[in-house]
C-alpha cells in the first residue's frame, strides 16, 4: 500500500501570523547578531540577524514590518500583583554545570548543539492578588515575553546569562477586544535535534478556557537564523492530535471527532528534521494515526484505531505503509 504525498506544505510567517494575531506573532529580534561559530548564509527563508537594536525589519516572505523588543521587561501588570521571587537552578549538560536564574518552581528548558546552548528566559511570574499566594492560588506569568537565548560553550560552564544572545522572543500574552477571550501562550518544550536543529513547543489557549488550545512545533535552524512551524494543530473540544518525532522525522496528525464515524477531516503531516519542510502524506485507510511511535528502524508505528490489535508501519524513505507481519 503507497502512500501519497499531498504537496509541501511551507508554514510561512504569513501562514503563521493568519492563526495568531500579531501581538502573538514570534518576535525575531534583530539586534542580537549570530551565534558564536554560527555563520549565517543566504536562504530565501531565513531572517537574518544583523542590525542593532533598536531596529525594524522587514520578513522577507511577508513584508510586514515588525518593530524590535527592546529594554527590560515590565515587571508587574496590575498594582496588586506579587512577582514570584528567582532562584537558581543548576543543569548538568555533557559533564558541565550551568547556572540559570528563573522564577521558583518552573521547570528549566536548556538543551545544546555543537557550538552551545539554547535555552529559555521565563517572563517574571506574579500573582493575580496579593495574598492569594497564601491560599495556594496558581500563578500565571506576566505579559512579558519569553525570551529565547543563545550561550556559547564554555569548559567551565558557569551562568547561562554570561554571554547570552538574545535570538526570539515569543510574546505570552495578546490583549483582545473582550479580555474573557484574549490569548495566553506558554513555551512549553525544547529539545535539541541531532545536534545541529531545535524543536520548539508552545500552547496557546483562551484565557480561562480549560481545553480547545493549540499546539505548536517550531524547527529552528541557528545557522541561518530561522524559525518556522513545522507542526499546527488544535486540542480539545472533539480535536485530537497524534506527534511522534526522532532525530529526522517529526509525524503529526490531527482529526475531530465526527458524528458518525470515530474520526472525521483527519490529516498527516510529515516533517524533515533536517531542512524544515513540512508535507501533507496520505497514511491510506485513515489519516489518523493513533499510539505512533518511531522504531530503531527509522519506521514509524502506529494503529488506525487504538482499540485493534492491527498495526501498521510507515516507511518515509520509500513512501509505503504495510500491515505488520505477525510471527
Amino acid at each position: 500500500m503507497e502512500y501519497g504525498y499531498k504537496g509541501q506544505q511551507q508554514y510561512s510567517h504569513a501562514y503563521l501570523l493568519r492563526w495568531i494575531c500579531p501581538p502573538l506573532a514570534l518576535i525575531i529580534l534583530s539586534g542580537c547578531g549570530s551565534p558564536a561559530q554560527h555563520t549565517p548564509t543566504d536562504s530565501a527563508n531565513a531572517v537574518s540577524i544583523t542590525a542593532p537594536l533598536p531596529t525594524l525589519f522587514v520578513e522577507p516572505s511577508v513584508g510586514v514590518p515588525v518593530k524590535a523588543a527592546q529594554g527590560e521587561p515590565t515587571i508587574g501588570t496590575t498594582p496588586t500583583a506579587l512577582i514570584v521571587p528567582e532562584e537558581t537552578v543548576t543543569v548538568d549538560l555533557d559533564g558541565v554545570t550551568w547556572q540559570l536564574s528563573q522564577p521558583r518552581g518552573e521547570e528549566p528548558l536548556v538543551t545544546a548543539d555543537n557550538q552551545g546552548i539554547l535555552w529559555v528566559r521565563f517572563p517574571p511570574l506574579e500573582t493575580g492578588e496579593q495574598g492569594l499566594e497564601k491560599l495556594g492560588i496558581i500563578l500565571s506569568h506576566s505579559v512579558d515575553n519569553y525570551r529565547i537565548m543563545y550561550t556559547p560553550r564554555q569548559p567551565e560552564g558557569g551562568p547561562l546569562e554570561q554571554n547570552a544572545q538574545l535570538m526570539f522572543e515569543i510574546p505570552h500574552h495578546a490583549e483582545s477586544d473582550d479580555d474573557d477571550f484574549s490569548q495566553i501562550q506558554q513555551v512549553t518544550s525544547l529539545e535539541a535535534i541531532d545536534r545541529n536543529y531545535f524543536l520548539l513547543g508552545t500552547y496557546t489557549n483562551r484565557a480561562h478556557a480549560v481545553n480547545g488550545g493549540t499546539t505548536r512545533r517550531f524547527w529552528i535552524d541557528l545557522a541561518t537564523n530561522t524559525m518556522k512551524t513545522v507542526l499546527e494543530a488544535q486540542q480539545g473540544g472533539g480535536k485530537h492530535l497524534t506527534e511522534a518525532h526522532n532525530e529526522r522525522w517529526l509525524f503529526w496528525s490531527h482529526a475531530r471527532t465526527g458524528e458518525t464515524t470515530a474520526y472525521a477531516d483527519s490529516q498527516a503531516f510529515l516533517a524533515d528534521l533536517t531542512t524544515g519542510e513540512v508535507t501533507e502524506i496520505d497514511l491510506g485507510a485513515s489519516d489518523w494515526a493513533a499510539l505512533a511511535y518511531w522504531g530503531d528502524d527509522d519506521k514509524l508505528y502506529f494503529k488506525y484505531d487504538a482499540r485493534s490489535i492491527e498495526q501498521y508501519t510507515f516507511d518515509p524513505h520509500i513512501g509505503i505503509v504495510q500491515p505488520m507481519v505477525k510471527p
